[in-house]
């Protein structure tokens, strides 16, 4: 078994995702209900891969042009 404590995780609890995002876990939950952030299933735990975290802030960054909501598409 590989032990590297400096490579970041690749797979996320519920409570680091949120933490990660700066939401609750109860957000998050309802983030993968949506569908809305993609997770993986090993047993009964549900864990969001990093790059999911990552896409997700890309999907729903906003632009700062002159209005506010506009976003990038």
């Amino acid at each position: 078994m590989v032990n590297n404590s400096d490579a970041p995780a690749r797979l996320l609890s519920i409570v680091a995702a949120a933490n990660s995002l700066g939401v609750s876990r109860n957000t998050v939950f309802a983030l993968l209900s949506s569908g809305k952030l993609g997770y993986v299933r090993i047993g009964r735990r549900r864990l969001v891969p990093a790059d999911a975290i990552e896409n997700f802030i890309a999907a729903n960054l906003v632009a700062k042009q002159g209005h506010k909501g506009a976003r990038v598409a």
